[in-house]
């Protein structure tokens, strides 16, 4: 099985993958989750090759061992009582999606900012209340998903975001919109003119729907 590229285990009873696993080094694709595993399958960082890793409620938080796979273009970490990111997280420099959804985190490291290859970072339903400022870097950043958590105000660093096509904010107690984003952005007002425009049209759409829903 040498040539194997893609490989799905999901929804199994698996506790633990055997060393021969490492044999796999043509796997490009692999999906684990659902499965019961006590610890993190170390011989994974064993796997040359590998670019996507589904690894989704299983429950092991975020182990250190991950940061060492540095092939990995697509990481799934959904659903595993992920409290806090490792620092060493920006070794995944490859990285273009990143999945975090339904976790209990209450920050993201900056560190982060150093994600280069960055496209999708979906973190919705977590307990976040800010970004850091070193986002500010993601230069390749496309999606970004923070529905479901605990912004108050729209974090500032969105306006230095010069690729940012899509924004999913929705299900936040945002009870207060700046009339102008100077009120909030002060990094931002030292960038491109059109990133505060782009600001500027969001802060509009938000203040629009609080003034419809929250009368």
């Amino acid at each position: 099985m040498k040539q194997l590229e893609t490989l799905i285990l999901s929804a199994n009873r698996l506790t633990g993958l055997p060393d021969s696993f490492s044999e796999l080094e043509s796997l490009v694709t692999l999906e684990l989750e659902g499965n019961p595993f006590t610890e993190f399958p170390s011989v994974l960082t064993t796997l040359p090759n590998l670019q996507s890793l589904s690894f989704s409620n299983n429950g092991l938080g975020f182990p250190l061992e991950l940061t060492e796979m540095v092939s990995l273009t697509s990481l799934d970490m959904e659903g595993n009582n992920i409290e806090e990111l490792p620092i060493e997280i920006s070794n995944l420099k490859n990285l273009r999606t990143l999945e975090l959804y339904g976790n209990n985190l209450t920050s993201l490291p900056p560190s982060m900012g150093k994600m280069k290859q960055l496209e999708m970072l979906l973190v919705e339903c977590n307990q976040l209340t800010s970004l850091p400022d070193e986002f500010a870097d993601l230069s390749s950043l496309e999606v970004l998903e923070i529905r479901q958590n605990l912004f108050e105000i729209i974090p500032p660093v969105l306006g230095q975001l010069p690729n940012l096509k899509a924004l999913a904010i929705s299900g936040n107690p945002l009870g207060r919109i700046p009339y102008t984003v100077s009120d909030e952005i002060t990094v931002a007002e030292r960038k491109s003119t059109v990133h505060k425009e782009v600001l500027e049209e969001v802060v509009a759409i938000v203040k629009r729907y609080l003034e419809t829903n929250l009368k």
